[in-house]
């Protein structure tokens, strides 16, 4: 596992990015990932219970996000209801 402490002291890392919007880049794509893995974690965790349809998983269906970042399109469960 990354130890996120490291890779916050990690002049490396940083000598990584080109310039600013490197970065944001960066950080907007980051954002989307922890988004889908947290949906898709939570898809795994109710996929032991059961639902009123029977459906765990059909694959992903592209939505659109909001956040301080801008617009990002991530990849979301087939069959999850609600905007994010």
């Amino acid at each position: 596992m990354i130890d996120k402490e490291d890779l916050l002291n990690n002049k490396d890392f940083y000598k990584s990015f080109e310039n600013g919007e490197d970065l944001t880049f960066f950080f907007k794509e980051l954002h989307k990932k922890a988004v889908e893995y947290m949906l898709d974690a939570e898809l795994d965790n109710q996929k032991h219970g059961k639902t009123t349809s029977g459906n765990y998983r059909n694959g992903h269906e592209i939505q659109k996000i909001k956040s301080s970042f801008g617009e990002s399109e991530i990849k979301v469960p087939s069959g999850r209801e609600g905007n994010f």
